[in-house]
């Protein structure tokens, strides 16, 4: 699962990051672009669980370690 997972999210930063970039900018916005959507996500993730870790007490304990 781990391994499959590391490829789809290369797979998909890969694609991401060609799409955005152009090449013609020497500065990385492909690479900008997929740190600050996987940074989105990531941020909504960690909210949604703070939402459901009123639910149980490990939920919480993970959110605050």
């Amino acid at each position: 699962m781990i391994g499959l997972g590391g490829f789809v999210g290369a797979i998909l930063r890969y694609i991401v990051s060609g799409l955005v970039q152009n090449g013609i900018a020497t500065f990385p916005v492909g690479t900008l672009a997929v740190n600050t959507i996987g940074s989105y996500f990531l941020s909504l993730i960690m909210y949604l669980s703070r939402i459901l870790g009123s639910f149980t007490t490990m939920s919480t304990f993970s959110y605050e370690s």
